[in-house]
């Protein structure tokens, strides 16, 4: 049930599993949501999903970027709703699965 809601937010965002990075970010979301402590994006994060998906960690960087990116340019209000905060840029990585977590949580 957990990636059905993730999922959910993700097509309310605009992004579907044609973009590039969706499943690499729904996977970083689940794994934020099941965390119980701080992680560490690039030195922890980045390398589980490199190795799950059989990439580099620096195509699921880009990827998330991309969607990040994606979502600001064509759906930013709702981006900026979501966050619960003002936003001058595009979010970081970790901002952006962190908007997301919080969207799945309270949905």
């Amino acid at each position: 049930m957990e990636m059905k809601k993730i999922y959910m937010v993700l097509r309310q965002l605009g992004v579907t599993s044609k973009h590039k990075g969706y499943y690499y970010l729904a996977e970083a979301v689940r794994i934020r949501i099941r965390s119980q402590r701080p992680y560490y994006i690039t030195k922890e994060l980045y390398p589980a999903l490199a190795r799950q998906f059989g990439i580099k960690e620096s195509a699921v960087d880009s990827g998330i970027r991309r969607l990040s990116r994606y979502c600001w340019e064509h759906h930013r209000d709702l981006l900026i709703h979501m966050a619960g905060y003002t936003l001058e840029q595009p979010p970081t990585n970790q901002q952006f699965i962190e908007i997301v977590a919080f969207c799945v949580l309270v949905s």
